[in-house]
């Protein structure tokens, strides 16, 4: 009756192909874009970067009152893309954002990227000593109220303990999924402290389903699940749903009542499909509260 497939970007395409050709429901857990048009028979079950950096932005501007934003990116196509991205929900929400400095995948210091995004007013430092301020003093003032950087854990913590080193302190702190690593507070926590990112998965939700996900997951496997099998899960759970509903006799049937599906509460969070056969997900907002991370929505 139905197809679930984990896939890359470039199979989901060639695996979408054939699933129209011969008339199968396929449920794609998958970032590609774009995979779903054309295809009546082809779902994407995935938190979209834009479901994600919107979520992120609202959470922003209504809890933490930030509607100012910067931004420092990594110099690839995944940073250009969420540059892209958060500039047009800064703007939905009526925000803005003031600069958008990139930088180096490679890179290790980020003197020259805080140098531009504070407007050149970063304090003095010990040029022998880089490790060691010449004198204490009180927080840079910036124009922005919120810095996003999309990127990895291991940048970011660099980036933070950079920006705290040059008294870049009191700036709300964003990301995306590619922060969530248990390695993100084991050290260095600190700088890190108030900062907020948005994910499609959380082993310490709130969330009964995710809970329950966890725990029976746990016990069948002696390790926590990771995002992919918690999607997986999901999309289990969402087909036979709709298997048990008495009018789906036929694939089409099921590509039909698949996508009327509303509000399935599931591992990782409420689930609709849009007209397009898009999963529809809000986001886990998660923050950094005391050296640990906790859901805040």
């Amino acid at each position: 009756m139905a197809i679930i497939a984990v896939a890359g970007t470039l199979e989901a395409t060639e695996a979408a192909r054939e699933a129209e050709k011969w008339k199968v429901p396929l449920v794609l857990i998958t970032a590609k874009k774009g995979v779903t048009a054309g295809n009546y028979y082809v779902f994407q079950h995935f938190l979209t970067p834009t479901q994600q950096i919107r979520a992120l932005t609202k959470y922003a501007l209504d809890n933490m009152n930030c509607a100012i934003f910067s931004i420092l990116y990594p110099k690839d196509r995944y940073g250009v893309e969420m540059v892209k991205i958060f500039r047009e929900e800064a703007q939905r929400i009526g925000g803005k954002v003031e600069k958008a400095i990139p930088y180096s995948k490679t890179q290790t210091d980020f003197t020259a990227e805080i140098s531009k995004v504070t407007g050149n007013r970063l304090t003095s430092v010990d040029k022998v000593n880089p490790k060691k301020k010449l004198e204490a003093k009180p927080p840079l003032s910036v124009d922005f109220e919120a810095l996003f950087i999309p990127d990895s854990y291991l940048r970011v913590k660099m980036i933070a303990e950079q920006l705290a080193f040059y008294d870049v302190r009191g700036v709300k702190l964003l990301g995306t999924n590619l922060w969530n690593s248990p390695d993100l507070l084991k050290k260095g926590a600190e700088y890190l402290e108030g900062a907020v990112f948005a994910d499609s998965f959380y082993t310490l939700s709130y969330y009964p389903e995710t809970n329950n996900f966890v725990d029976v997951y746990y016990s069948a496997y002696g390790r926590e699940p990771e995002y992919i099998e918690a999607l997986a899960y999901d999309s289990a759970g969402i087909i036979f749903k709709v298997l048990e509903k008495n009018d789906v006799q036929t694939r089409r049937d099921f590509a039909s009542a698949l996508i009327q599906l509303e509000n399935y509460k599931g591992a990782t969070g409420v689930t609709s499909f849009d007209a397009d056969r898009v999963s529809q997900k809000v986001a886990f907002i998660l923050k950094v509260r005391n050296g640990k991370l906790e859901q805040v929505k």
